[in-house]
């Protein structure tokens, strides 16, 4: 799942550069004749584009649920740990130490986890916008042919229908939601504390 997210940003990323650097090249010649070569170029550019976007959109219909259910899992792994942590210390047994260790190890690797595809989607986030950007700054320039303000002009208006990735409609997927879970987790970890020192009461 990762692969894919970051498959599409190094596709994306590529496509910002390789249009910056076309219309750079395109400024420095002169007298740059209008005709179907060129034509054709920012029409594979914007079909590249096009294809990206489409690419995410695959890769959002297709994991969102396995991202609910990792997100779901961390969580209720998480709140099990701690009970199962204060269990084993309150047991007072030579193996707390190592098992409170094992149990903050798998805490951190779930949580590893979601940090990863977190940034991974808010990197291509930040590409997208940088897509925006620089078609908006072309568009605006007095040296931009009809092809490449037409092109532009897609590109915008596709941009703007790729919204954020969000897992089932309840939550984004951006680099907030590891604070965010991690926020969820500790709350829920101090009422779980307080029940399990209000019983031994």
């Amino acid at each position: 799942m990762v692969d894919e997210v970051i498959t599409n940003f190094v596709s994306l990323r590529q496509w910002v550069v390789d249009l910056k650097y076309y219309t750079d090249i395109k400024n420095t010649v002169k007298h740059l004749k209008e005709n179907q070569t060129e034509n054709c170029s920012w029409k594979n550019k914007e079909m590249s584009y096009a294809n990206i976007l489409e690419a995410f959109k695959i890769t959002k219909d297709a994991f969102q649920l396995l991202i609910l259910y990792h997100c779901v899992e961390t969580f209720l792994h998480s709140i099990y740990y701690v009970y199962l942590t204060t269990q084993i210390i309150a047991s007072n047994e030579s193996r707390a130490i190592p098992s409170v260790v094992v149990v903050v190890g798998w805490i951190l690797k779930n949580f590893i986890h979601e940090s990863v595809l977190s940034v991974e989607f808010e990197r291509f986030y930040l590409v997208v916008n940088d897509a925006i950007v620089n078609s908006i700054s072309r568009m605006t320039n007095k040296q931009c042919s009809e092809q490449e303000k037409r092109m532009h002009k897609n590109v915008v208006r596709m941009s703007q229908l790729s919204r954020k990735f969000e897992v089932c409609n309840l939550f984004a997927l951006d680099a907030a939601t590891p604070r965010r879970l991690l926020a969820l987790i500790a709350t829920y970890s101090f009422v779980v504390l307080q029940f399990v020192y209000l019983t031994e009461q």
